[in-house]
């Protein structure tokens, strides 16, 4: 993302949700990333057409203040210092799709109807729901790359099961962050074994991607999306 900033500063031109999405793309595949979406605040529904050159639409979920006070009440986010990411994955998951194997074409199939759920989740207010569409999310997300759950992960989501409705790693797995949706605002158990670690603040960021340059903001791609 830094380079793509590095990019507009030095042209001096500002990017469209459009342009900045498809260079972010390009230095992603770089890095064997996908984070398109944190260019974006809030709720947001990212979803592309089939072909090539790669197309970015993304959607703005509403949310409402109250929804917004409870979400971030039951977020809870956790540097597990557990990095996921196996050799060559993307390049595995690529073959294995261009093989047409039925558990990747099927895991991707209902990714994308798991998106949709999910936005119906936030639309509806309904926040168990959300939690269950993250859970579902990393199930899914372990058929298309096996072995990618480290063993401590597994202990922290069977500790942390009861009390949240949904987790899932963050990313493609470098960082090593879990979150999760709690079942309730509280605070969790302060018993809860966490393998010694201990969680980090967390809330949704409703502003998204700004550049500013000499005072003046080029760009915000908090202001240039369509309302789902």
């Amino acid at each position: 993302m830094m380079a793509v900033c590095k990019e507009w500063i030095s042209s001096g031109k500002p990017e469209d949700f459009v342009r900045a999405a498809r260079h972010y793309e390009r230095a992603a595949q770089i890095i064997i990333s996908r984070m398109v979406g944190g260019l974006i605040g809030g709720v947001k529904l990212g979803l592309s057409e089939v072909g090539t050159p790669l197309t970015v639409k993304s959607y703005s979920v509403p949310l409402s203040s109250t929804l917004l006070q409870q979400l971030n009440q039951r977020l809870f986010l956790l540097y597990t210092d557990k990095v996921r990411l196996a050799r060559n994955l993307l390049q595995t998951v690529i073959r294995n799709w261009y093989a047409r194997e039925t558990n990747i074409t099927q895991s991707f199939r209902s990714l994308h109807g798991l998106a949709l759920a999910a936005a119906e989740a936030v639309l509806n207010e309904d926040l168990d729901n959300l939690g269950a569409c993250v859970g579902n999310y990393w199930q899914l997300k372990k058929c298309v790359a096996s072995g990618g759950e480290p063993l401590m992960v597994t202990n922290l989501m069977c500790s942390l099961g009861v009390h949240c409705s949904g987790m899932s790693l963050a990313g493609a797995g470098g960082g090593g962050y879990m979150y999760a949706i709690k079942k309730h605002c509280q605070p969790l158990p302060d018993d809860l074994e966490l393998c010694g670690l201990a969680p980090d603040h967390v809330e949704v960021d409703c502003e998204g991607l700004q550049v500013w340059v000499d005072g003046t903001e080029v760009f915000s791609a908090g202001q240039q999306q369509e309302i789902l």
